[in-house]
């Protein structure tokens, strides 16, 4: 399945804030693209009549691209991705085995494109390269 949007997927370091009492909560940037996020994963679900279970291995592929031309790291956008679509196209992201992340062209347009797929036994993702020390 594959979901199209212009939301712009924001930083982990603007995802997460810290408490006076030392723990942790979502900020309200964070709840807006969380659920405006959710909004269109629940309709593309539908739409494709996605199920999942709590067995299921997930295999995702994230392409993004932002607004102006900032350095950013990629990496820092994909938690809040994953945390939107947690309850809706799988139980929990521990589900992700096989996660990839792209930068898409620079258009002057946020864009974010996710692939989410299952995994099976015919699909399995390649195994990684074991580095021994």
């Amino acid at each position: 399945m594959i979901i199209e949007t212009n939301l712009q997927p924001i930083s982990v370091n603007h995802y997460w804030e810290a408490s006076h009492t030392g723990g942790r909560f979502i900020t309200p940037k964070g709840r807006r693209f969380k659920r405006d996020l959710g909004f269109i994963a629940q309709a593309a679900a539908k739409k494709h009549r996605w199920t999942y279970d709590v067995e299921d291995r997930i295999r995702m592929t994230i392409g993004t691209a932002f607004s102006d031309r900032r350095r950013r790291d990629i990496d820092n956008s994909i938690k809040g991705v994953c945390d939107a679509l947690k309850g809706i196209l799988y139980e929990d992201d521990c589900q992700i085995d096989d996660l990839r992340v792209f930068r898409l062209e620079h258009t002057g347009k946020p864009r974010l494109i996710i692939e989410v797929e299952k995994i099976t036994p015919n699909n399995k993702p390649m195994r990684g390269v074991e580095i021994v020390f």
